[in-house]
């Protein structure tokens, strides 16, 4: 049973590397980014320059080793031209001794003969002829040049020179060159490349950091500082940054903006102190009519007091007065029949005393429930407006509001 493929819950699988690297380069500073381009930068033209030197160094060690390894090939095929027999091995061999003390490079030396079409080895100072070197003499013969072959896999190469007599071919000589010193001198190139790339690279981002902290990190801090001090409240903060540049133009366009941001507060104090006096002038107002309508309504709850305690005294005297004037009807009728110096026209006349006593009671009750009488005096109309507009106010205010 084919086991089940492993779930990912959607998310591909480096997605969250991905993911990790967004956050790093989000959380890195403008300075970080700065130095991290710069660097980059750097390491780019410095490396693509070192490795074109380096390059041009391997090509002109190589050509150099190449020259010489033709022209010790020449100088073997013109030795072995001047003989009648070809060299035999020990001769080659001395041959090779004899030519390795100028080019140390030289490894072996291979004579072929012309056989028809192909080339046969006819000595070599090498008991095992190279692999190839039959085909590169056929190729030199052919074309009656010298001919270079490849960089074989031992670090070596081969040089054939065409052997000619009366101008005809018959042979060609082989020598076998090492290339050590070529590829010592690549290794040594190499590694000085990578530590003159690693030297140039580190010296010149810091040569751009302190670049970039006299031009760029240290006005945008002083643009950071003044803003921090804002937001703090300090309106009165500007930013003193003398440049021509963007970073000037920025400083410039900052302090223009909090100056319109100053006006603007102090316009904004002025207006907030303005609607601040005119809503006290408005509740002294509302306060004042406020009273004047709690002493109306105090005058009305009186007067309709009064108006209640007057009708309950109008009805008391209406009830009362009637027995009383019965009783002085008859009791100036009784003082009428008798004689005034009699005892009984002298209770009587007591009687009658009380009868006024209680009849002025009842008369001043009614003349305490009556409303006061008002002092009439002609008022202008100027003024009467005016009080009328000063109680209306406050409400007619409310009324505008909503």
């Amino acid at each position: 049973m084919a086991p089940h493929p492993r779930r990912t819950c959607g998310v591909a699988p480096g997605q969250p590397i991905v993911r990790g690297v967004a956050r790093i380069r989000r959380g890195l500073s403008l300075r970080a980014r700065l130095l991290w381009a710069g660097a980059l930068a750097a390491a780019l033209i410095i490396g693509a320059g070192s490795l074109v030197e380096k390059g041009l160094i391997d090509r002109a060690v190589e050509r150099q080793a190449l020259d010489a390894a033709g022209a010790t090939a020449l100088g073997v095929a013109a030795d072995i031209t001047e003989r009648d027999d070809l060299p035999t091995p020990n001769d080659l061999e001395d041959l090779r001794v004899e030519f390795a003390k100028a080019e140390p490079s030289v490894r072996a030396l291979t004579i072929t003969q012309s056989d028809g079409d192909q080339q046969s080895v006819v000595s070599s100072t090498d008991p095992r002829p190279p692999h190839g070197a039959r085909a590169l003499a056929q190729r030199a013969v052919r074309e009656r040049e010298i001919v270079v072959s490849e960089e074989q896999p031992n670090h070596s190469r081969f040089v054939a020179v065409p052997l000619e007599r009366d101008h005809r071919p018959y042979g060609a000589v082989v020598v076998t060159m090492s290339m050590e010193l070529v590829e010592g001198v690549r290794r040594q190139t190499r590694i000085a490349s990578l530590c003159f790339v690693a030297a140039a690279v580190l010296l010149l981002t810091v040569a751009i950091d302190a670049l970039l902290q006299r031009l760029v990190h240290a006005p945008l801090a002083v643009i950071h500082e003044t803003m921090a001090r804002t937001a703090a409240g300090d309106l009165q903060a500007r930013v003193n940054v003398q440049r021509e540049d963007e970073l000037g133009a920025l400083a410039e366009g900052l302090n223009a903006m909090l100056e319109r941001l100053g006006d603007f507060n102090s316009a904004l104090q002025a207006e907030v102190a303005h609607a601040t006096s005119a809503l006290q002038d408005r509740q002294h107002l509302l306060l004042e009519s406020n009273r004047k309508l709690f002493a109306a309504r105090r005058e009305l709850a009186k007067s309709e007091q009064l108006a209640v305690a007057g009708q309950m005294a109008a009805s008391v005297a209406h009830q009362i007065g009637t027995p009383l004037n019965l009783i002085s009807g008859y009791v100036q009728m009784m003082l009428a029949e008798t004689t005034a110096d009699s005892p009984l026209a002298a209770r009587l006349r007591t009687v009658q005393g009380q009868i006024g006593r209680v009849t002025g009671i009842v008369q001043g009750l009614l003349d305490q429930a009556r409303p006061p009488a008002l002092a009439r005096a002609p008022l202008p109309p100027a003024e009467l407006l005016s009080e009328v507009v000063e109680v209306v106010r406050p409400t007619s205010t409310r009324a505008a509001s909503r």
